[in-house]
């Protein structure tokens, strides 16, 4: 038997948790649009930098379009840099 256990989805900055959203079940390319449009998207700011690992979901081109249009940059972290990635820090914590 398989349990599904539900997926949280955020954004840090430094002052805060952003656009914070839980999926049932993992992680896939229709669930993470679904958070950057309605979730993460109003809570940016012209100017924001987004910095993303390289998860096969976050390079997709609609998602840079979708953060671009609120006047966000996009940057992508190197290939295997979890160690520059603050979100896995701060979600080790939390598991």
């Amino acid at each position: 038997m398989r349990c599904d256990y539900p997926a949280i989805i955020s954004a840090l900055s430094y002052q805060a948790i952003l656009g914070t959203m839980t999926l049932n079940g993992s992680m896939n390319p229709q669930g993470f649009l679904t958070y950057r449009k309605p979730v993460l998207a109003p809570s940016l700011w012209p100017g924001a930098v987004v910095i993303m690992d390289n998860f096969p979901t976050h390079k997709n081109q609609k998602v840079v379009e979708i953060l671009s249009t609120v006047g966000a940059s996009v940057f992508f972290l190197p290939p295997y840099s979890t160690d520059f990635n603050p979100r896995e820090k701060f979600w080790f914590i939390l598991k």
